[in-house]
């Protein structure tokens, strides 16, 4: 865990203990600092400035239907895409984690060793040496999550799973994607708490 350094002291004030970076996004809500992290953010995206991640939020990629309900193929998945440079050029500098989410996997894809030699033998092993070919399911108006989207896109080009972008609104991206993935359809839902 990187932690802020510790303080020796300022101004006669006791010494400080060093705060996890993971907790600075609730101590932002607790001090009223959102709506200002967001402005600035929002005039990060409309300059030309590389937008980053806004601070305090974790980006998902959510995996289901058809053959992405199985282990093996979200596993490729997981293996087959570098993590740690997606996150480096989304959030530079930061230990910012990814997660990735499916009907039976949570964990920081960051944890995952990155093998794309392995994740293209399992997609052959499950009958996709060929590739496959699927939606991804991106928030509109967020630069930084359809640069999230391409370097993801990027990736997963490189172990054969081939995707189209669907620009969905926010509030009803997850209904998007449960009801792909009850019909069956292999869907990748990108999103951000």
């Amino acid at each position: 865990v990187e932690m802020i350094p510790e303080v020796e002291q300022i101004f006669g004030l006791p010494p400080r203990t060093p705060l996890p970076l993971q907790e600075l996004a609730p101590m932002i809500d607790i001090l009223g600092l959102r709506e200002r992290f967001q402005r600035v953010n929002q005039k990060l995206e409309d300059s030309d400035l590389e937008p980053a991640l806004p601070v305090g939020t974790t980006p998902i990629v959510r995996v289901g239907g058809g053959p992405l309900e199985e282990e093996p193929l979200q596993r490729a998945v997981l293996i087959g895409v570098d993590w740690n440079e997606i996150a480096e050029r989304i959030a530079p500098g930061t230990d910012q984690a990814i997660v990735f989410e499916s009907a039976i996997i949570r964990q920081n894809a960051r944890q995952s060793d990155y093998n794309p030699d392995q994740a293209q033998a399992i997609l052959a092993e499950m009958g996709y040496a060929n590739g496959l070919q699927l939606p991804m399911l991106v928030p509109e108006g967020s630069q930084i999550m359809e640069i999230f989207a391409q370097l993801l896109a990027g990736n997963l080009e490189r172990i054969g799973i081939f995707v189209e972008f669907v620009p969905v609104a926010a509030p009803d991206a997850r209904l998007k994607f449960e009801e792909a993935a009850s019909a069956g359809q292999p869907v990748i839902l990108l999103s951000r708490e």
